[in-house]
């Protein structure tokens, strides 16, 4: 599941690229789908051409849009090694990016599989303020369509871009080159607006969907093999036509970490089996549709809950059972159930999640039916960024293929950025405005009913005395309780009698024991991490995404809890090799990681011995004390890593050593050999710049 959210936010991405190319006049070129924290290296890169109908969409949108491999000759998809093998890999070159992150990020969201693989070595220029959807504050994430257009007009922009200074230089030159010219490139594209709303792929009236986004259509051999799929599941012959279905997708993992009141937030299938039910009557009503098939997409790894799914007559696809990892790849097991959920007569998803929201448009858009959300007080997630790049726009006189020339077009206006400002309420879900007077309610019920059983709990009902710790009946039940699952797990014991409670000592009852595990109110418990298991974890947590921080509120000398740092559940019976796995992959992506201090001349000199080794891939290096998690950082590697203090090296996990032990090792060349032996290739980014 976590691939399909990386695949539909990159979408996202992409689809507000084409709608700024469309307003700045400028021809887009949409990169390919590269591999991020979620999808392995080895998975290679996927042309959003394989995925998506080129032909249609530049004939629907009337302009002309072009992929990396049309101006650069660049590795193939299939490729053992599309990122920096010297024999496949494209000729490196210095461009300057405009970056959108917000001011608390010091660095740009870079995409470097991607990046590699276009043989670009960018540098960054941080956008203005005013181009954020609140000026005033220069940590808005979310950037307005029309003013970035505005901003980067191929003729007579917004400023003149000589006016902004360089926010980083190139990674493997060292060059600053600022933006403009003939090219145009972002560094990230997902929290594009017009002004209005934030996430605006919420609302019907989205700029960026209704003129771009419902006209990306999937290629036919993805349409035909998810075709297959559905018949295969709902157990029709080849060949025959796909039944009308209802699609359901129902997000867990994540929202459960992120959700307001901890607990509450992940509905059970009971009540999606009320709004599949809705939409049914309402598909019988208005179409004449009578629905008898259902397809489920979930992450949930219960197995529970796929057997009551199965019950409910739901059903999904066993991607084992097909091998389509192994038959398609990585990349194209998730579009499978991508391609699959377009084909419903109608769907009923999760609310706040991305995947919900996109399956949801395509089924109102392309069928002309309805969808359903259920809230579950999720949040957005943070998704890697996509490398984003544009042209001038050229004219019919001029086209780019002979064989398909494109009619000019004016350049769209610029949309209103006015907004109203949104009180407290309507902040938590603008587009609930209607439950805002049953949320309150919600509350005053929630505290009026804590009063009240803990005021007056013990004289409401006998039965409350259960959980009373000096209660004859808890004693009672707690032994029933105790000697049911003794006789249950020991079915051949001689002895089965329950145990006898001298009168005189009573047990003592354990109110805690309803939620530790102990008779019939069994949970697993959450996994704990070891030392190691923690740094690659908080390692892996801060190298996906610049702005990922960890809570002030932790405690940096306690064992961190593992569902901050980590994006599954720790509760599934796969937790721990899952784990395993992230330890693994953080380290072999990673091989030298360096916590460092900015203004350190340790750190600086540390930084120059890695530089001189000319690492591939690059040192991952966080300058702790710039950013705002320090004060709870930088303790809790002191105290993963026995007292060490910054800068701190790290090479295939392992600490290395003292300041001074580590420049005896260069000396004599053993850190070469150690970081060889972690995965890095010593002299590997100065062979790129050799071959250029």
């Amino acid at each position: 599941m976590i691939r399909i959210i990386l695949l539909v936010g990159l979408l996202l991405g992409l689809v507000n690229l084409l709608y700024l190319a469309m307003l700045s006049d400028r021809v887009p070129i949409l990169p390919p789908f590269a591999p991020s924290e979620h999808i392995s290296r080895e998975a290679g890169i996927l042309p959003f051409g394989e995925i998506f109908n080129l032909t249609s969409l530049r004939s629907t949108l009337h302009i002309p849009i072009l992929e990396w491999k049309d101006i650069k000759s660049l590795p193939g998809p299939h490729s053992l090694n599309p990122y920096n093998d010297p024999s496949t890999a494209a000729e490196l070159e210095d461009i300057g990016c405009w970056s959108t992150m917000p001011e608390r990020s010091r660095e740009p969201d870079r995409a470097d599989n991607l990046v590699a693989h276009l043989g670009l070595d960018p540098s960054y220029t941080r956008v203005p303020a005013r181009v954020r959807r609140d000026p005033n504050n220069a940590n808005d994430d979310h950037i307005v369509f029309a003013q970035l257009a505005a901003l980067m007009y191929p003729r007579n922009p917004l400023e003149p871009l000589s006016n902004f200074p360089i926010m980083t230089s190139s990674r493997k030159g060292g060059k600053e080159v600022g933006p403009g010219g003939n090219w145009a490139c972002i560094d990230r594209m997902y929290y594009l607006t017009s002004g209005v709303e934030v996430f605006e792929w919420r609302f019907a009236w989205s700029p960026a969907w209704n003129s771009v986004g419902r006209h990306v259509r999937f290629n036919r051999d993805l349409v035909e093999r998810s075709e297959g799929y559905l018949r295969r599941a709902f157990g029709q012959e080849e060949g025959e036509e796909v039944p009308p279905f209802i699609a359901i997708h129902v997000r867990h993992g994540d929202f459960g970490r992120n959700c307001m009141l901890p607990g509450h937030c992940l509905e059970g299938l009971k009540k999606f089996a009320k709004r599949v039910k809705e939409v049914e009557e309402r598909l019988l009503e208005k179409k004449g549709i009578a629905v008898q098939h259902y397809l489920l997409t979930s992450d949930e790894t219960d197995p529970k809950f796929w057997d009551e799914a199965f019950e409910l007559g739901w059903r999904y696809f066993d991607h084992e059972k097909e091998r389509t990892l192994e038959r398609f790849g990585e990349w194209q097991t998730p579009l499978v159930d991508i391609v699959a959920q377009s084909f419903a007569a109608g769907f009923v998803g999760t609310d706040d999640s991305t995947f919900s929201l996109v399956g949801g448009r395509r089924v109102e858009d392309w069928n002309d039916s309805t969808y359903e959300m259920l809230l579950l007080y999720g949040l957005y997630p943070s998704l890697p960024c996509i490398f984003a790049m544009s042209l001038p726009r050229v004219d019919s006189r001029s086209p780019l293929q002979a064989s398909q020339p494109f009619p000019d077009r004016k350049p769209s206006s610029s949309l209103s950025t006015s907004f109203a400002p949104q009180h407290l309420l309507s902040a938590l879900h603008p587009r609930k405005a209607k439950y805002r007077t049953t949320f309150v309610g919600l509350i005053f019920v929630v505290f009026l009913s804590t009063y009240i059983f803990l005021v007056h709990g013990s004289s409401l009902s006998p039965a409350l005395a259960l959980r009373r710790v000096d209660s004859p009946v808890a004693n009672q039940l707690d032994v029933a309780l105790e000697s049911t699952e003794n006789s249950r797990m020991n079915p051949d014991s001689a002895d089965l009698r329950p145990p006898v409670v001298p009168p005189e000592r009573p047990l003592r009852h354990d109110p805690s024991s309803f939620h530790s595990g102990k008779g019939r109110h069994r949970q697993r418990p959450p996994l704990k991490l070891d030392s190691a298991q923690e740094l690659a974890a908080i390692s892996s947590f801060i190298a996906s995404l610049p702005q990922n921080v960890i809570p002030p509120t932790v405690d940096p000398w306690k064992p961190i809890d593992p569902q901050l740092v980590l994006d599954f559940d720790t509760r599934n019976p796969r937790a721990a090799d899952e784990v395993r796995q992230l330890v693994e992959e953080c380290w072999s992506r990673n091989p030298v990681f360096l916590y460092s201090k900015l203004y350190s001349p340790s750190s600086r000199e540390l930084k120059t011995i890695l530089a001189s080794l000319y690492l591939s891939p690059a040192p991952v290096v966080v300058d702790v004390d710039m950013r705002d998690d320090a004060e709870v950082l930088k303790p809790i590697l002191g105290r993963l890593t026995s007292g060490s203090d910054l800068p701190i090296l790290l090479v295939g996990g392992k600490v290395v050593g003292t300041m001074e032990e580590i420049k005896e090792m260069h000396k004599d060349g053993r850190l070469a050999r150690a970081v060889s032996e972690a995965g890095a290739v010593v002299n590997g980014a100065k062979k790129k710049k050799g071959k250029k």
